[in-house]
């Protein structure tokens, strides 16, 4: 993480400290820790942030062209595994493009 990444983070965790009314994080001179309220928080924005990110891939994906599903067929045991261990350890072609696997 770039320093100035850190400086807006914490400017930003400030605003919302004060907006709020309570305290998001426990910082010391080696560590920041999210405290209770900041773990709800954190765990209540997660799943729109999700949504908005995957809103904006779809977006990008449909002007691009990038659209349907990648099915990957098999027949034999050996080349699934093969076949799965690839998809995990490759990133994505398009993160809205869904995958499925079928023996």
């Amino acid at each position: 993480m770039e320093r100035y990444e850190i400086e807006t983070f914490l400017t930003l965790a400030e605003d919302l400290h004060f907006r709020i009314g309570g305290v998001l994080f426990e910082r010391s001179s080696r560590r920041v820790a999210l405290t209770p309220v900041g773990r709800r928080l954190r765990d209540d924005l997660l799943p729109a942030y999700v949504q908005i990110q995957r809103a904006f891939s779809t977006a990008t994906a449909t002007c691009e062209g990038i659209s349907g599903v990648l099915r990957v067929g098999f027949t034999a045991p050996w080349s699934g595994e093969l076949i799965l261990r690839a998809a995990v350890a490759s990133p994505p072609a398009t993160p809205v493009a869904p995958s499925s696997f079928r023996k």
